[in-house]
């Protein structure tokens, strides 16, 4: 439910927010999303967020690890000795690869920053810890807008 009567609010259901947009949305903020999700599925986010966002004004936010080790992070869980990420992560972007994603689910990157966001938390051990164990900037931030010519229209 909308706190204002020009705030759309936050949506679960992407095909809900699909069906009642007419492709106005100024703003897409994608936070820690991407590299938990395959191909296909990616597919279908960069598709709905093309058909959600204006294609004048709008922005497409996306922040993710920056060249993340995926294998530092596997566990094995000893029940079923499966190896997995512990944070569930699939897939590492680095710069290069974030921006050519883009291009090629019809977006342009304006802005693509290599940046260290652990000074976000006020425990001064855990950023000892993240700068230790991810170095210099482990995350990257995307802000991204239609390619001109490119439709915005639902796939």
């Amino acid at each position: 439910m909308p706190c204002t009567p020009q705030f759309g609010g936050c949506f679960s259901d992407l095909d809900e927010l699909l069906l009642h947009s007419d492709g106005n949305i100024d703003l897409i903020f994608c936070c820690e999303v991407v590299e938990h999700v395959y191909d296909d599925d990616l597919s279908h986010i960069m598709n709905s967020a093309r058909a959600l966002i204006d294609p004048q004004r709008g922005k497409l936010i996306i922040t993710t690890p920056n060249n993340e080790n995926l294998a530092a992070s596997y566990v094995l869980n000893p029940v079923t000795k499966t190896v997995f990420h512990r944070w569930q992560h699939v897939r590492s972007w680095s710069d290069t690869s974030i921006v050519s994603m883009l291009r090629q689910e019809g977006f342009k990157a304006e802005l693509v920053e290599q940046l260290n966001i652990s000074c976000l938390t006020d425990n001064p051990i855990k950023n000892i810890y993240r700068r230790l164990r991810y170095g210099g900037a482990p995350n990257l931030f995307v802000v991204a807008e239609l390619l001109k010519g490119t439709s915005n229209l639902k796939n």
